[in-house]
């Protein structure tokens, strides 16, 4: 890929980032991870020092990747402790037009301050989180 090519991918993500809400996106710092190396893993990154989450986005340039796949995963935990770990949602795509709109969505729910795990009730929130989501609505 061209650097020209390359710099105009970054700036598609930076923007894709950017279109989310502000509010939702509180807290949040990029970059995460080394993005020097301009081999598309990451090419965006992104992470909430408090929430202990991160997002990293990782585009192929491989003729017809396809679909996009994501997955979550535990960065540092082997070199510290694991209250050090930061749980990372990676989304692995190639240039396909849907991977914007795909990655938004998923993006909407991993963005918020808790986590939902639906076979164990309600919703618990981050200790701490009031200060970065000040207009979080949860009880």
């Amino acid at each position: 890929m061209s650097d020209e090519t390359y710099d105009a991918r970054v700036a598609h993500w930076r923007a894709t980032w950017e279109s989310i809400d502000p509010s939702a996106r509180e807290g949040w710092r990029s970059p995460w991870l080394n993005e020097s190396e301009r081999d598309g893993n990451p090419i965006f990154s992104v992470w909430h020092p408090v929430a202990r989450k991160a997002v990293r986005i990782v585009e192929h340039d491989e003729p017809g990747y396809g679909r996009p796949v994501w997955y979550m995963d535990q960065f540092g935990v082997n070199f510290g402790s694991q209250s050090d770990a930061v749980t990372e949602l990676v989304f692995s795509c190639g240039r396909d037009p849907s991977a914007t709109a795909t990655f938004l969505a998923l993006a909407e729910s991993w963005l918020r301050p808790w986590h939902v795990e639906i076979s164990h009730g309600p919703p618990e929130p981050v200790p701490g989180f009031e200060q970065y989501f000040p207009n979080a609505d949860v009880e």
